[in-house]
Protein backbone atom coordinates (compact mmCIF):
# COMPACT_ATOMS: atom_id res chain seq x y z
CA UNK A 1 0.00 0.00 0.00
CA UNK A 2 1.40 3.64 -0.89
CA UNK A 3 2.00 6.43 1.61
CA UNK A 4 -1.51 7.51 2.46
CA UNK A 5 -2.73 3.69 2.84
CA UNK A 6 -6.19 3.58 1.91
CA UNK A 7 -6.69 7.28 1.91
CA UNK A 8 -5.84 8.22 -1.26
CA UNK A 9 -7.31 5.09 -2.85
CA UNK A 10 -10.66 6.13 -1.87
CA UNK A 11 -10.17 10.19 -3.19
CA UNK A 12 -9.49 8.20 -6.36
CA UNK A 13 -12.69 6.31 -5.89
CA UNK A 14 -14.43 9.09 -4.72
CA UNK A 15 -12.89 11.33 -7.71
CA UNK A 16 -13.71 8.67 -10.17
CA UNK A 17 -16.81 7.42 -9.09
CA UNK A 18 -15.40 3.92 -9.70
CA UNK A 19 -18.30 1.43 -9.43
CA UNK A 20 -19.33 -2.30 -10.31
CA UNK A 21 -19.38 -1.71 -14.05
CA UNK A 22 -16.00 -0.40 -14.24
CA UNK A 23 -12.80 -1.77 -15.33
CA UNK A 24 -9.57 0.19 -13.84
CA UNK A 25 -6.12 -0.43 -15.30
CA UNK A 26 -3.31 -0.15 -12.07
CA UNK A 27 -0.03 0.54 -13.72
CA UNK A 28 2.85 -0.41 -11.61
CA UNK A 29 0.51 -2.17 -9.53
CA UNK A 30 3.38 -3.62 -7.03
CA UNK A 31 2.08 -5.97 -4.28
CA UNK A 32 -1.31 -5.11 -5.59
CA UNK A 33 -2.57 -3.94 -2.14
CA UNK A 34 -4.10 -0.86 -4.39
CA UNK A 35 -5.79 -2.97 -6.74
CA UNK A 36 -6.92 -5.45 -4.41
CA UNK A 37 -8.29 -2.74 -1.97
CA UNK A 38 -10.39 -1.31 -5.26
CA UNK A 39 -11.71 -4.85 -6.18
CA UNK A 40 -13.00 -4.93 -2.94
CA UNK A 41 -14.53 -1.84 -2.00
CA UNK A 42 -16.33 -0.86 -5.47
CA UNK A 43 -16.75 -4.81 -7.00
CA UNK A 44 -14.94 -3.07 -10.21
CA UNK A 45 -12.51 -5.10 -12.49
CA UNK A 46 -9.18 -4.44 -11.69
CA UNK A 47 -6.01 -5.27 -14.24
CA UNK A 48 -2.90 -5.08 -12.01
CA UNK A 49 0.02 -4.29 -14.25
CA UNK A 50 3.65 -4.64 -12.77
CA UNK A 51 7.36 -4.79 -14.43
CA UNK A 52 9.36 -6.67 -11.79
CA UNK A 53 8.28 -10.41 -12.36
CA UNK A 54 9.35 -11.46 -8.50
CA UNK A 55 6.05 -8.84 -7.12
CA UNK A 56 3.95 -9.63 -9.92
CA UNK A 57 3.84 -13.16 -8.73
CA UNK A 58 3.87 -12.56 -5.10
CA UNK A 59 1.02 -10.33 -5.83
CA UNK A 60 -1.10 -13.20 -7.28
CA UNK A 61 -0.47 -14.97 -4.47
CA UNK A 62 -2.02 -12.49 -1.79
CA UNK A 63 -4.69 -11.44 -4.60
CA UNK A 64 -5.82 -15.64 -4.57
CA UNK A 65 -5.21 -15.81 -0.49
CA UNK A 66 -7.76 -12.82 -0.78
CA UNK A 67 -10.07 -14.95 -2.94
CA UNK A 68 -10.48 -11.87 -5.18
CA UNK A 69 -9.28 -13.52 -8.25
CA UNK A 70 -12.47 -13.56 -9.63
CA UNK A 71 -12.54 -9.65 -10.01
CA UNK A 72 -8.58 -8.88 -10.21
CA UNK A 73 -5.91 -10.25 -13.20
CA UNK A 74 -2.42 -9.58 -12.48
CA UNK A 75 -0.55 -9.06 -16.06
CA UNK A 76 3.71 -8.89 -15.63
CA UNK A 77 5.43 -6.52 -18.82
CA UNK A 78 6.41 -2.98 -19.47
CA UNK A 79 3.43 -0.89 -20.29
CA UNK A 80 5.49 0.97 -23.12
CA UNK A 81 5.73 -2.16 -24.78
CA UNK A 82 2.52 -4.22 -24.28
CA UNK A 83 -0.59 -3.53 -26.24
CA UNK A 84 -3.86 -4.74 -23.85
CA UNK A 85 -6.15 -3.44 -25.94
CA UNK A 86 -7.08 -0.09 -27.43
CA UNK A 87 -10.24 1.39 -25.47
CA UNK A 88 -10.33 -1.01 -22.96
CA UNK A 89 -10.38 0.38 -19.51
CA UNK A 90 -12.75 2.75 -17.99
CA UNK A 91 -10.22 4.32 -15.91
CA UNK A 92 -5.93 4.43 -15.11
CA UNK A 93 -4.71 4.24 -11.68
CA UNK A 94 -1.09 4.56 -10.50
CA UNK A 95 0.31 5.86 -7.16
CA UNK A 96 4.17 7.10 -7.18
CA UNK A 97 5.30 5.17 -10.42
CA UNK A 98 5.21 7.69 -13.97
CA UNK A 99 8.00 9.18 -11.85
CA UNK A 100 10.22 6.08 -12.73
CA UNK A 101 8.98 6.19 -16.41
CA UNK A 102 11.42 7.89 -18.96
CA UNK A 103 9.84 7.90 -21.92
CA UNK A 104 7.03 10.37 -20.69
CA UNK A 105 5.77 11.18 -24.39
CA UNK A 106 5.07 7.02 -25.03
CA UNK A 107 3.55 6.28 -21.62
CA UNK A 108 0.80 9.30 -22.00
CA UNK A 109 0.10 8.36 -25.45
CA UNK A 110 -0.87 4.65 -23.93
CA UNK A 111 -2.98 5.82 -21.19
CA UNK A 112 -5.04 7.54 -24.01
CA UNK A 113 -4.64 4.55 -26.76
CA UNK A 114 -5.90 2.30 -23.32
CA UNK A 115 -8.49 4.36 -22.35
CA UNK A 116 -12.35 4.01 -23.39
CA UNK A 117 -13.82 7.77 -24.99
CA UNK A 118 -14.47 9.48 -21.62
CA UNK A 119 -12.07 7.54 -19.86
CA UNK A 120 -9.56 9.10 -16.99
CA UNK A 121 -6.61 8.74 -15.50
CA UNK A 122 -5.56 9.69 -12.03
CA UNK A 123 -1.87 9.14 -10.70
CA UNK A 124 -0.46 11.03 -7.89
CA UNK A 125 3.60 10.96 -8.51
CA UNK A 126 6.28 13.53 -7.91
CA UNK A 127 6.93 16.58 -10.12
CA UNK A 128 10.02 18.75 -10.67
CA UNK A 129 9.71 21.95 -8.90
CA UNK A 130 10.01 24.98 -11.51
CA UNK A 131 13.27 27.59 -11.63
CA UNK A 132 15.13 24.87 -9.73
CA UNK A 133 18.81 24.09 -11.05
CA UNK A 134 19.82 20.80 -9.99
CA UNK A 135 23.13 20.14 -8.96
CA UNK A 136 25.39 17.27 -10.43
CA UNK A 137 24.76 15.46 -6.69
CA UNK A 138 20.95 16.10 -7.25
CA UNK A 139 20.65 14.69 -10.79
CA UNK A 140 22.75 11.55 -9.81
CA UNK A 141 20.15 10.94 -6.78
CA UNK A 142 17.53 11.38 -8.82
CA UNK A 143 18.81 8.55 -11.28
CA UNK A 144 21.06 6.04 -8.79
CA UNK A 145 19.00 6.47 -5.63
CA UNK A 146 15.41 6.92 -6.72
CA UNK A 147 15.28 5.94 -10.26
CA UNK A 148 13.38 9.06 -11.48
CA UNK A 149 13.88 9.87 -15.19
CA UNK A 150 12.79 13.14 -16.56
CA UNK A 151 10.67 14.44 -14.01
CA UNK A 152 8.75 16.79 -15.71
CA UNK A 153 7.81 19.94 -14.62
CA UNK A 154 4.04 21.28 -13.47
CA UNK A 155 3.88 22.68 -17.21
CA UNK A 156 5.50 19.94 -19.10
CA UNK A 157 2.61 17.83 -17.63
CA UNK A 158 -0.38 19.67 -19.15
CA UNK A 159 1.55 19.94 -22.53
CA UNK A 160 2.63 16.30 -22.67
CA UNK A 161 -1.04 15.70 -21.26
CA UNK A 162 -2.36 17.70 -24.12
CA UNK A 163 -0.20 16.37 -26.90
CA UNK A 164 -1.21 13.03 -26.30
CA UNK A 165 -4.96 13.75 -26.78
CA UNK A 166 -6.00 14.68 -23.15
CA UNK A 167 -8.49 17.26 -21.99
CA UNK A 168 -9.82 18.91 -18.86
CA UNK A 169 -6.55 18.14 -17.13
CA UNK A 170 -7.02 19.41 -13.29
CA UNK A 171 -3.12 19.41 -11.05
CA UNK A 172 -3.00 19.43 -7.79
CA UNK A 173 -0.29 20.57 -5.44
CA UNK A 174 0.12 17.97 -2.66
CA UNK A 175 3.77 19.20 -2.12
CA UNK A 176 2.82 19.75 1.59
CA UNK A 177 1.34 16.29 2.53
CA UNK A 178 4.58 14.31 0.66
CA UNK A 179 7.29 16.44 2.91
CA UNK A 180 4.57 15.41 6.09
CA UNK A 181 4.96 12.07 4.85
CA UNK A 182 8.45 11.61 4.08
CA UNK A 183 9.70 13.46 6.96
CA UNK A 184 7.63 11.03 9.70
CA UNK A 185 8.78 8.28 7.14
CA UNK A 186 12.11 8.79 7.81
CA UNK A 187 11.78 9.85 11.59
CA UNK A 188 9.86 6.52 12.32
CA UNK A 189 12.31 4.33 10.75
CA UNK A 190 15.16 5.55 12.61
CA UNK A 191 12.97 5.22 15.84
CA UNK A 192 12.22 1.76 15.14
CA UNK A 193 15.93 0.76 14.28
CA UNK A 194 16.56 -2.35 16.21
CA UNK A 195 13.50 -3.52 15.02
CA UNK A 196 14.64 -3.33 11.51
CA UNK A 197 17.49 -4.30 12.53
CA UNK A 198 16.30 -7.66 13.76
CA UNK A 199 13.73 -7.94 10.42
CA UNK A 200 15.51 -7.17 7.57
CA UNK A 201 19.23 -6.88 8.56
CA UNK A 202 21.83 -4.23 8.35
CA UNK A 203 22.10 -4.10 4.85
CA UNK A 204 18.87 -3.67 3.95
CA UNK A 205 18.37 -1.17 7.12
CA UNK A 206 21.05 0.98 5.43
CA UNK A 207 19.72 1.23 2.18
CA UNK A 208 16.35 2.25 3.27
CA UNK A 209 17.34 4.76 5.50
CA UNK A 210 19.58 5.95 2.52
CA UNK A 211 16.33 6.09 0.61
CA UNK A 212 14.53 7.85 2.61
CA UNK A 213 16.73 10.20 4.20
CA UNK A 214 17.38 11.06 0.59
CA UNK A 215 13.96 11.45 -0.56
CA UNK A 216 13.49 13.76 2.72
CA UNK A 217 16.29 16.08 1.78
CA UNK A 218 14.84 16.62 -1.85
CA UNK A 219 11.60 17.76 -0.58
CA UNK A 220 13.20 19.90 2.42
CA UNK A 221 15.27 21.78 -0.24
CA UNK A 222 12.26 22.31 -2.58
CA UNK A 223 13.65 20.45 -5.78
CA UNK A 224 10.69 17.85 -5.62
CA UNK A 225 6.93 18.47 -5.04
CA UNK A 226 3.92 16.38 -4.86
CA UNK A 227 0.63 16.11 -6.95
CA UNK A 228 -2.42 14.74 -8.43
CA UNK A 229 -2.91 14.96 -12.05
CA UNK A 230 -6.58 13.95 -13.47
CA UNK A 231 -6.92 14.18 -16.99
CA UNK A 232 -9.91 12.83 -19.68
CA UNK A 233 -10.22 11.19 -23.19
CA UNK A 234 -12.16 13.22 -24.97
CA UNK A 235 -15.80 10.89 -26.56
CA UNK A 236 -14.71 11.87 -29.95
Amino acid sequence: MHYYGTQAIDEAIEELKISSSHHVLDVGSGLGGPARYLAHKTNCAVTALELQEDLHNEAGNLTERCNLQHKLTHLAGDFLHLDLGAAKFNFIVSWLVFLHIGDKKRLFQQCCYSLKPGGKIFIEDFYQQSGVTLTEEDKQSYERDLYMKNLPEKDAYFKQLEEAGFMDIQFQDLTGEFLSFVSKRQHEFVENKERHLRVIGQDAYDGLLDFYTTVKRLFNDGLCGGCRVIATKPIS
